[in-house]
């Protein structure tokens, strides 16, 4: 993915008008849920192709995974037990991949990733805020990324921010394309968290984002000291 402040961001600025702004709001549910506490005022965006491929490589290489770990091989991996409170939840997570295979493949994806819960646990109380929002998109080759993933992810996550109905946004992925997405959207006065595994992880993005989030230590048993 190449994004350059004089393409993809220029042009995103360009089309973002009023109607625009207010269409999305009411798309994302902002406009029919006006946003009340604080978890109402983030979004977590998920590079799925990103996370599953790093956390695949990690499991290969020996890291036991911890947690309730959801992982169908190949296809999707997600923790349900990620948060540590309901109040550090976000208002909606998207999960972001790609496929090969025919439509009815494709729904069945998205209907399995759309099942899947976003809560933790606090203490001995576990606790469920609500399930993922897929976002499949086709590919020809099962073992290639696409550019279809990171392209939705950026336009999304770029309107999410002009909407001016988010204070936070949560990107998982380690990957470095994104930096010029991130800066972006804390120019505009909206904190940024970046969640991603060691395996693969750009060192680049730790530093330049507000908050950097070690889903090793989310996804996976300590190793032995």
């Amino acid at each position: 993915m190449e994004i350059h402040q004089g393409g993809i961001l220029k042009s995103t600025k360009d089309r973002l008008s009023s109607a625009l702004h207010r269409a999305y709001s009411e798309l994302m549910g902002f406009a029919r849920n006006p946003p009340t506490a604080l978890r109402d005022r983030s979004v977590m965006f998920i590079d799925g192709e990103n996370i599953l491929l790093r956390y695949e490589a990690m499991v290969a290489a020996g890291r036991r995974s911890s947690g309730i770990i959801k992982h169908s091989v190949g296809r999707y991996v997600w923790d349900e037990e990620i948060f540590s409170s309901p109040r550090e939840c976000p208002y909606r997570i998207c999960y972001y991949t790609a496929a090969a295979g025919d439509d009815d493949a494709l729904e069945t994806l998205r209907s399995e990733i759309a099942k899947l819960h976003f809560g933790g646990r606090s203490g001995t109380e576990r606790f469920s805020e609500g399930t993922l929002t897929p976002f499949v998109f086709k590919k020809e080759v099962r073992r290639t990324k696409t550019k279809s993933v990171d392209i939705n992810l950026t336009t999304d996550l770029l309107r999410t921010a002009y909407s001016g109905a988010v204070e936070h946004v949560i990107v998982l992925s380690g990957d470095g394309d994104y930096l010029p997405v991130y800066e972006e959207v804390m120019r505009r006065g909206v904190r940024v968290t970046v969640g991603a595994f060691s395996s693969g992880l750009n060192p680049l993005i730790p530093p330049r984002v507000d908050l950097f989030w070690d889903l090793d230590l989310e996804f996976f048993a300590r190793l032995p000291t």
